[in-house]
């Protein structure tokens, strides 16, 4: 099975699911403890004049429609890379798990266009950089 598949829950947002590859430049721990984020940014704001914004803790990034481009032509592109006879994946990823992801994802259920987009990612970097593949064009 593969590892990626181990994250399914009953729901959930690409913040929820994610993993944090900021360099520590980006973040800082506070003395309290709390982590501060996009640290360099805010402190350019701040010295720009702009503390009000800096200060803010209620900003959020902005959704990405990944899920609405997934899920087009019944999952065609996760479907065409993924379970393919050619997909590179196939060799750590146990394909019925990903036809069932695909099923689940096609019928609805929410959250689960990240863990699709994760699998996407991977099966396009083992192509390129592990087994030499052409690039997908789409």
């Amino acid at each position: 099975m593969c590892g990626i598949l181990g994250f399914l829950g009953p729901q959930g947002s690409v913040q929820a699911h994610s993993f944090s590859a900021a360099l520590d430049v980006l973040a800082h721990r506070g003395p309290d403890g709390r982590g501060v984020t996009k640290r360099v940014v805010r402190e350019y704001l701040a010295a720009t004049g702009q503390r009000a914004i800096a200060d803010r803790l209620d900003k959020q990034g902005y959704p990405t429609p990944a899920e609405k481009w997934l899920g087009e032509r019944d999952a065609e592109i996760p479907r065409t890379l993924l379970l393919s006879p050619g997909s590179a994946i196939r060799e750590y990823c146990d394909q019925g798990r990903i036809a069932g992801l695909i099923r689940l994802f096609g019928s609805g259920r929410p959250g689960l266009g990240n863990h699709l987009y994760r699998l996407l990612s991977t099966e396009l970097w083992l192509r390129e950089c592990v087994t030499g593949q052409a690039p997908v064009a789409w």
